[in-house]
């Protein structure tokens, strides 16, 4: 088991130089810190909103961002997510308590999804509207796959198109 305290100084020795250099190049600039980057309770927020949140249902297919978390991280509105979510670019999940889940595992570090996310996401939902389904699928290891989940397969950089065939065969099987 991870020693959380020794994690979190461990983090906080990464970050430091890291935020230091970030700071003092704009200074260098002349460029107002609290104009780029707000006030330091702001800077801190919306930093570890890039830190999925823990979820009741993390051992199916998390961890998860919530809604607000997600939009502070990759820096856009609610609408922004909810439109992505509409055309399939975004995976979101519904819980019990009316809320709204995005799989972790769907992003990369910088923000963008994992390479024919939508495409994938897409075929899927072709036999279902089971966003919990797709979740599921996504993540279950897969022989066709050398035992690779389909997220990271595409995450690797294997061949999406073996990928959409498994998904293509998936969706039909859920129709019927």
């Amino acid at each position: 088991m991870t020693d959380i305290a020794a994690f979190e100084r461990q983090v906080m020795r990464e970050l430091g130089p890291k935020l230091h250099e970030r700071l003092q190049r704009a200074s260098d600039a002349e460029l107002s810190i609290e104009i780029l980057f707000g006030d330091p309770a702001t800077l801190a927020e919306k930093m570890a909103a890039s830190l999925p949140a823990s979820h009741i249902y993390n051992d199916i297919s998390g961890p998860f961002y919530d809604t607000a978390g997600l939009t502070r991280w990759l820096g856009v509105s609610r609408q922004a997510v909810h439109q992505k979510v509409a055309k399939h670019a975004l995976l979101a999940c519904p819980t019990a308590d009316g809320g709204t889940v995005y799989p972790a595992w769907q992003f990369l570090p910088g923000g963008a999804t994992i390479p024919a996310l939508a495409e994938v996401l897409s075929t899927l939902a072709e036999g279902t509207e089971d966003a919990w389904m797709l979740a599921l699928w996504m993540q279950a290891p897969s022989d066709l796959l050398g035992e690779d989940r389909p997220s990271d397969w595409l995450r690797k950089g294997g061949d999406p198109q073996r990928v959409l065939a498994m998904a293509r065969d998936t969706a039909a099987r859920w129709k019927v």
